[in-house]
């Protein structure tokens, strides 16, 4: 621990070294991505620093605003200590300070400023404005301490307001006053349930008063008053840590003891130089070598230390451990496990070991790896389990210093954890609807997440694990209609209608469009499974070249597109490198260098989506290098087109990997030769890379007939059989046809229906069937009596069994006889992506759970819900019902009031009934309720009316104050006779 302990109290120290004769920070904009969808903030923070001290312009927890700082705004509210680069969703902001001359005010709408633009500067380490009134800011970091250099622009009175309240939900603050310090904590809730930050600051000189917070606001705020001279600077350092005051006071006692503001901003740039000096691209255009560098540096944001100086940190469980190694926090590992992991892997192999070692305390304190981590926090946001890829990748490219045995025990009891439809995918390796909402998406990085485990488990040995999820990753097979496209499975069948432009909740933040080329683990098998190369081929071309719209949904991640390829959001990040596993390099490097060229600007809106901590910047970093890892956890990377002259990357053992062409003249790739020698594959594996050489292309201005496939993944299939497809609707009247229908060819079907309903007359038995394949994929039943025919409430389970008798997982879907003769007219229109079962599925006798998007809800948007159920006759009537969802974190609430009426002819309607129900809007709990009940006396009619008003907007204590809300309906009921 002593080792430890003075290898982390140095480190600052090590940073005030001479900068390297290359300055990488000049070509840096930390400006870049800061406006239109690209969430980052341009403040002070270095490389994975814990505190990124920057502007914030949001003082909610808005879209616009997840960084703290949108460019557009008008107003600045102050500057605070942590920050998210490029996320989705908003957090942090924590500890914000606000310089003001004259009367103090804690009052943000007082104390705010405007902001100009023409004032600010911002460098890797650096960032300062001025003020409206006249207060030049200046701030800078080390790893755990922000500081800020207040410079006033005349004699009088300044201030130094800090203020804990703003963002989101504070739980718990506290600020106390010392002499010249202040020091407490903020407490929050928001996108981390419990996020817990101490603080510990000091002011350059002691301060004529400080006045703490009175009132409603109690300890949460705070004043520092001084008499200033014109010109005086006012410094302020503050340490942060996660664990209690005590490491907030020792980190800023051991990083920053002094208060030279521009040594340490010199120390900050030393240590950006140091890291973003790992690749030296020369010969690109300014505006390449802009990009270039800022997303290297993006790249280099976060994860961010967790620990303090002395090694302890929060863990998982709440308790305070101690670790001999760095500790992170912050793993996007959706987004970053495609490229930004995979980079710090070739560039970062210690930093690399250090996240993988913090995965596994992650498994240790709360018996699952990562899924989307902040601040010891599991937000479970995003699906998949994609730390085991990051592990993977660490492994087969040769990083060790963690125990791998340790790593395939996490890895299996992540995967094998029930929460988020696991337990079904396990079952039978995909999933339906029914089961889990964004099921498409879930099921096939599911898919590649077993492959990852049983990549694992082979490396330890462990034969028959990796079969078991082997098997599992198959499954991807199941999900694949015959043109190709990932579609949903409802009730053992496929949802219909489908379209494969829709944004739904059937996909995660995308449609099927971008998620149907997502098999990284299985190109080969997947290939072949789509009819060969030339089919998959054709495939990608219509992907890139289709209409650029998508239905249903506004998605606001869909962004950056080309036909359907959406760079702006990530499962399409590895689409264009598809072309290099059909032979067909040139169509990758047409692609590639479009999506360099337009969809990366050197402006505040200049990224075409989301950071995402990183990974949007690490697809830039890789692609502009000529190559990318099209399967994280494998040792290949596909072959691009270069966007510089030369690229020199610093391998570990200290050598250099060069790359080398002319994109000037065109971005297609005549030849190219590796280490001298001609190299025809499009790609090249991580050791040409680590051992340093020489990649050297020869490019043009039309395409070539260059280049040999990649080497593909494949997954031995032998024994696997995909799930059918059963065909008949979940709702009917009567009876209906039944089909089933192989998505594997020569391959038999077995049967099963199961009548559900309990009592005679319409029970029947169990009926095993043998279905035969004749004519195709399309199975007809054979059985002596004809076609299998349903006629009554059942459930249907189907097997593929081939010609060795391996069987498929079942096809399994509910068929029910609907419960009445009713129909239905709907003076309401419905959201075609909320759009419930079938068109009348408000009389359907299918009821939706708390999980609206499963979608058996109907949804209906800015207008009254009303329909209009005919009972064919007259009927008596003696009690009235609908049923309803509300989940107000997604705008869905409970109708304000529902209206029952009556009707004989269908013109002259009665009230009967009307009902409020009794929970309010700010109930967040998911439910659903039934709204009506009995009548007060039975009434005679043929035509039953519903009207559902809805809450009319928002309530301003929600994220959506002002807008309309949502009312989800799903089954209209009455309690009939005649």
């Amino acid at each position: 621990m002593r080792t430890l302990l003075a290898l982390l109290v140095l480190a600052p120290l090590a940073l005030v070294s001479p900068a390297p004769a290359a300055q990488w920070t000049q070509h840096v904009d930390p400006f870049i991505g800061t406006g239109g969808t690209g969430h980052t903030f341009p403040g002070a923070t270095t490389p994975f620093g814990m505190v990124q001290l920057s502007p914030d312009t949001r003082i909610d927890d808005s879209w616009e605003g997840c960084a703290g700082y949108y460019y557009d705004d008008p107003h600045l509210y102050g500057f605070s200590h942590t920050h998210l680069s490029g996320t989705g969703i908003s957090d942090y902001g924590d500890i914000m300070f606000m310089p003001t001359m004259g009367e103090p005010t804690t009052d943000r709408e007082r104390y705010k400023s405007a902001l100009d633009h023409s004032t600010e500067e911002a460098s890797p380490g650096y960032y300062t404005v001025t003020l409206d009134s006249g207060i030049r800011v200046e701030l800078t970091s080390t790893t755990r301490v922000g500081l800020q250099r207040y410079t006033f622009p005349r004699d009088g009175w300044a201030n130094v307001v800090l203020d804990l309240t703003h963002r989101d939900k504070l739980t718990s603050g506290k600020i106390q006053a010392s002499g010249a310090t202040l020091s407490g904590h903020r407490f929050s809730k928001g996108w981390a349930e419990d996020q817990r930050v101490f603080f510990a600051t000091e002011f350059s000189r002691a301060p004529e008063a400080i006045t703490v917070g009175e009132g409603s606001e109690g300890e949460r705020t705070a004043v520092a008053r001084f008499r200033v001279r014109a010109g005086e600077a006012i410094l302020v350092k503050t340490g942060i840590a996660g664990t209690d005051r005590v490491g907030a006071r020792g980190n800023l006692a051991a990083e920053l003891p002094g208060w030279d503001f521009d040594a340490t901003r010199a120390a900050a740039d030393a240590a950006w130089n140091a890291e973003l000096g790992k690749i030296d691209a020369s010969g690109g255009t300014p505006e390449a070598t802009t990009n270039f560098y800022t997303a290297l540096y993006h790249t280099m944001i976060a994860p961010n230390t967790w620990n303090d100086v002395d090694g302890r940190y929060r863990g998982m469980d709440g308790d305070i451990h101690t670790a001999d190694h760095t500790v992170y926090t912050v793993f996007s590992l959706w987004d970053t496990f495609r490229a930004l992991h995979p980079l710090l892997t070739l560039i970062d192999e210690d930093r690399t070991r250090d996240f993988v070692r913090t995965m596994l305390l992650h498994h240790e304190q709360s018996g699952r790896l990562p899924v989307w981590e902040l601040a010891a926090d599991e937000t479970n946001t995003m699906i998949g389990y994609h730390a085991v890829p990051v592990i993977l990748d660490a492994h087969v490219k040769g990083i060790g210093g963690f125990d791998t045995a340790q790593a395939l025990r996490a890895m299996v009891e992540t995967a094998t954890t029930d929460i988020e439809g696991l337990h079904e995918f396990n079952a039978r390796g995909f999933l339906s609807v029914e089961d889990e909402a964004e099921s498409v998406s879930r099921s096939l990085e599911y898919a590649y997440n077993s492959w990852v485990v049983a990549r694992m488990a082979e490396s330890e040995g462990d034969a028959p694990l990796a079969r078991e999820f082997d098997k599992r990753s198959l499954g991807y097979r199941s999900m694949l209609d015959a043109r190709g496209f990932a579609r949903p499975r409802q009730n053992g069948g496929w949802l219909t209608p489908f379209e494969p432009r829709e944004v739904n909740s059937h996909f995660t933040e995308a449609n099927s469009w971008q998620y149907s080329f997502f098999v990284p683990h299985d190109l080969a098998g997947w290939i072949d499974w789509r009819g060969g190369p030339l089919a998959v081929e054709a495939h990608l071309d219509s992907l890139f070249t289709a209409p650029q719209s998508t239905t249903g949904r506004d998605q606001a991640d869909i962004t950056g597109l080309i036909g359907q390829y959406a760079h702006g959001n990530e499962p399409s990040h590895s689409f264009a490198y598809l072309y290099a596993a059909t032979g067909s390099g040139w169509k990758t490097q047409r692609r590639v260098r479009q999506i360099l060229d337009d969809l990366y600007v050197p402006a505040p809106d200049g990224l075409p989506g989301n950071e995402d901590c990183g990974q949007m910047s690490a697809w830039f970093v890789f692609s502009a290098m000529g190559f990318y890892p099209v399967t994280p956890g494998t040792t290949t990377y596909a072959l691009g087109t270069p966007l510089f002259e030369t690229v020199k990357l610093k391998t570990p053992d200290g050598g250099t990997f060069t790359i080398t062409g002319d994109p000037a003249v065109g971005p297609y790739v005549q030849r190219v030769a590796l280490h001298g020698m001609e190299h025809q594959p499009l790609a090249i594996d991580h050791a040409d890379l680590r051992d340093g050489g020489t990649l050297a292309f020869t490019l043009g201005s039309e395409p070539s007939d260059w280049g040999t496939p990649m080497p593909l993944t494949r997954v031995d299939d032998a024994g696997f059989v995909p799930a059918p497809v059963i065909h008949a609707k979940r709702s009917f009247r009567g009876s209906q046809p039944l089909t089933v229908q192989s998505l594997a060819p020569e391959a038999t079907m077995r049967v099963y229906t199961t009548d559900r309903r309990p009592a005679p007359p319409r029970t029947r038995p169990t009926t095993d069937l043998l279905v035969r394949v004749d004519d195709g994929p399309i199975l007809r039943q054979v059985r002596s009596q004809g076609a299998l025919t349903i006629d009554t409430t059942a459930t249907v389970t189907a097997w593929a069994v081939d010609a060795d008798g391996n069987h498929s997982a079942p096809a399994r879907g509910t068929l029910i006889e609907r419960p009445n003769d009713w129909t239905l007219a709907l003076g309401s229109t419905f959201a075609p992506h909320y759009a419930g079962a079938t068109e009348d599925a408000l009389i359907d006798g299918i009821r939706g759970d708390v999980e609206w998007r499963k979608g058996d809800w109907q949804g209906f948007y800015e207008q009254d819900l009303v329909a209009t159920i005919d009972f064919g006759a007259m009927r008596t009537l003696r009690g009235v019902h609908a049923s309803f969802l509300q989940d107000s974190r997604p705008w869905i609430l409970f109708p304000r009031e529902v209206i029952f009426e009556a009707s004989g002819d269908g013109v002259t309607f009665r009230e009967i009934l009307r009902v409020t129900p009794e929970v309010t809007p700010r109930d967040e709990t998911p439910q659903t309720t039934s709204l009506g009940g009995a009548l007060a006396a039975p009434e005679a009619a043929r035509f039953l009316r519903v009207r559902a008003l809805p809450v009319e907007r928002l309530p301003d204590w929600h994220l959506g104050a002002g807008n309309a809300a949502w009312i989800f309906a799903d089954e209209i009921w009455a309690d009939v006779e005649g």
